[in-house]
């Protein structure tokens, strides 16, 4: 439950939407997202969804920074096999670097409730709140010249979603 203007609106970038996403999507009057093969027309759009891409050419890497530039936000959700593309993208973006994908299951026990991202979604948590388990990640191994803000954390400390911000950047970079 979440109010959206009518301008506001997703590009999801990859071949296919995740159902989790499309069910988000549809729940919210007057939200219109697109699914594409590129990201031209970013313009349009508030959010930019980078979900699950195999490959990521350099020119979508400079469309991606002038769209960060500009004010807009880039979500950035992985898949196991695509370390080299997410690779690029989080290098490029947020020098964020991401080492091999761990297949160690986590669980998550901290859900920052009032960050932008979930306001108006979350009254309160509770010890009788069931967190997501997840049974696979990459894990940072190196932050430069970041702000990271962790949104969803593992018991271990590490996020699962994190704002990351950046001086030269009016928009946020959120890596899943």
């Amino acid at each position: 439950s979440a109010q959206a203007s009518p301008q506001r609106a997703a590009l999801v970038f990859g071949s296919k939407i995740s159902p989790y996403l499309q069910a988000a999507f549809t729940s919210i009057p007057n939200f219109k997202y697109q699914i594409a093969t590129s990201i031209n027309n970013w313009e349009q759009y508030s959010l930019i969804i980078i979900q699950e891409l195999d490959f990521i050419s350099a020119e979508d890497i400079k469309l991606l920074q002038s769209a960060l530039q500009k004010g807009k936000n880039v979500w950035i959700i992985p898949s196991a096999n695509n370390i080299k593309s997410l690779g690029q993208i989080s290098g490029e973006l947020g020098k964020v670097t991401l080492s091999n994908w761990d297949t160690t299951a986590q669980i998550v026990n901290k859900i920052q409730i009032n960050h932008p991202v979930f306001k108006q979604i979350f009254s309160k948590l509770d010890e009788k709140t069931q967190y997501p388990t997840i049974s696979g990640r990459y894990k940072k191994t190196q932050l430069q010249q970041l702000n990271e803000i962790p949104i969803i954390s593992f018991r271990d400390g590490q996020p699962l979603l994190a704002q990351y911000t950046d001086q030269s950047y009016s928009g946020n970079l959120y890596i899943m």
